[in-house]
């Protein structure tokens, strides 16, 4: 008969949503030996606590883990990761000296800092974005260009309008005020609906974001400001042009 022995472990927040929905996991009991050990002890392991999920494996690889303290693992260290605030290759030269001094039989392999592993784990992920940026850039000049054409050939087509109303009275300053509040209207209505699509959009690609909410309120200002600033300028440079015109002579060659 095997006689059990109580060890304590560690799990992740992964874990204990998986074994346990819905329940206290502290004091629950797991085993993770896949069988006995020398003396015929078969370890069972009581949890003592809950960490949050790690991506230690890569940034998109999120597993279930389960951490017991060292004096209870019968697997030799595999990696060694040391917090520092120095400079991390003095650290690693000390702690390459001070294996050295206990045993040689030990080989350690290259080290790395934390920030090139990082790095490199988001480098396929820096690519697509830095593509997908300069796409979007591309599409953002281009709804500039033909937002600032389009006001301006629809302002440029009440060109007639615009001149009886100057003729028959209207101020400069008027002309101006209603063709920009036509276009603040006109700017509103198309923000409102790019907003809710944009969330929409956005929404479903939150995977492909790393540190960054899908719903990042400073790039929708940031994006509405330009649109709206595009609509207004292009609104006041149109209507600007046509109040500068006589009106007979734009009369008569309509």
């Amino acid at each position: 008969m095997r006689e059990w022995v109580i060890e304590m472990a560690i799990v992740s927040d992964s874990t204990a949503r998986r074994l346990w929905p819905g329940q206290d996991p502290i004091g629950r009991r797991l085993s993770i030996a896949s069988g006995s050990t020398e003396d015929g002890k078969f370890p069972m392991q009581t949890v003592v606590g809950v960490v949050a999920d790690v991506r230690y494996r890569g940034l998109d690889d999120n597993r279930f883990d389960v951490y017991m303290p060292w004096t209870q693992t019968r697997e030799h260290v595999k990696h060694l990761m040391i917090r520092t605030s120095g400079d991390p290759v003095t650290v690693v030269r000390a702690v390459r000296e001070a294996i050295g001094g206990v045993t040689r039989q030990v080989l350690i392999e290259p080290a790395d800092t934390m920030d090139r592993q990082l790095a490199d784990a988001i480098a396929p992920w820096r690519f697509s974005m830095t593509l997908l940026t300069g796409l979007a850039a591309l599409g953002v000049l281009l709804a500039v260009g033909g937002l600032f054409a389009l006001i301006a050939y629809a302002v440029a087509q009440r060109t007639p309008e615009l001149a009886v109303r100057l003729a028959i009275g209207a101020a400069p300053g008027q002309i101006l005020r209603m063709v920009l509040w036509q276009g603040t209207r006109f700017a509103a209505a198309g923000l409102v609906l790019g907003l809710l699509l944009s969330l929409l959009i956005a929404t479903r690609m939150s995977s492909l974001l790393f540190e960054v909410s899908a719903r990042d309120g400073r790039t929708f200002a940031a994006a509405a400001i330009l649109l709206a600033a595009t609509t207004l300028l292009a609104s006041y440079l149109a209507a600007r042009r046509v109040v500068r015109i006589d009106p007979l002579i734009a009369l008569r060659g309509e």
